[in-house]
């Protein structure tokens, strides 16, 4: 009898087991919305902060580029783009993708002005 109850036991443990399989995974946080600086004539340096280390990527959604960089924690990219442009930016994570963050590049302050550029006088 205990034999039997044994072997109930452990038929009930593999179904569980391979319905704890098949639930879907969730999905990674989304990323922290980025700081966004102009460094350039349309040029932005996004930085921030991701849960989990993995694949930081940004999609240009006038342009169709994607920029990105391994990062751990913070991630810094650089992004070729222009005032209002609309953008996307993820991180995938070994196989898991996290949810997309959008956000417009800001059309710039009245009367400000891009921080100097080195000349390169030689």
């Amino acid at each position: 009898m205990q034999r039997l109850a044994r072997r109930g036991f452990l038929a009930a443990a593999a179904g569980l087991l391979l319905v704890g399989c098949l639930s879907p995974t969730l999905p990674l946080p989304p990323p922290s919305r980025p700081d966004i600086a102009q460094v350039g004539t349309n040029e932005y340096q996004l930085t921030g902060t991701i849960p989990s280390p993995g694949f930081v990527l940004v999609l240009n959604k006038r342009t169709n580029v994607v920029n990105g960089e391994l990062a751990t924690e913070a991630y810094s990219i650089r992004v070729q783009a222009q005032p209002e442009d609309g953008m996307q930016l993820w991180y995938e994570s070994g196989t898991d993708v996290s949810d997309i963050v959008e956000f417009d590049i800001p059309a710039p302050a009245p009367g400000s002005a891009l921080p100097p550029q080195d000349a390169g006088t030689d």
